[in-house]
């Protein structure tokens, strides 16, 4: 959330970003996400190729946090697209979208 906070220009900034907006990060964090899938792949190639030992252990290491931390991401975007559609469900039953209020916690 922080990061859409971040580039949604903060809170104080009397920026009210809207389902769009959101939507819009969130398709944009999924390009990401998918970028990081593909480069994840490419570990299995340098595992392949890697003849000493100690660097495959460090390949390894960086291949298994690497995929821990797409899965924490993949966990995260489906939240929030949960949220966006409960928020959606709940303020807006015409279906018509006005804007996004985000209220901090």
């Amino acid at each position: 959330m922080a990061f859409l906070v971040a580039t949604c220009g903060g809170l104080d900034s009397g920026f009210v970003p809207s389902v769009q907006d959101f939507d819009k990060k969130l398709t944009e964090a999924d390009a990401y996400l998918q970028i990081l899938i593909e480069q994840l792949k490419l570990f299995d190639d340098k595992l392949q190729n890697c003849q000493d030992d100690e660097q495959r252990k460090k390949i390894e290491t960086l291949k298994e946090t690497t995929n821990s931390m797409v899965e924490s991401i993949k966990h995260c975007i489906v939240l929030l697209q949960i949220a966006k559609d409960q928020y959606i469900a709940e303020n807006h039953a015409d279906g018509i979208i006005y804007e996004f209020r985000f209220e901090p916690w």
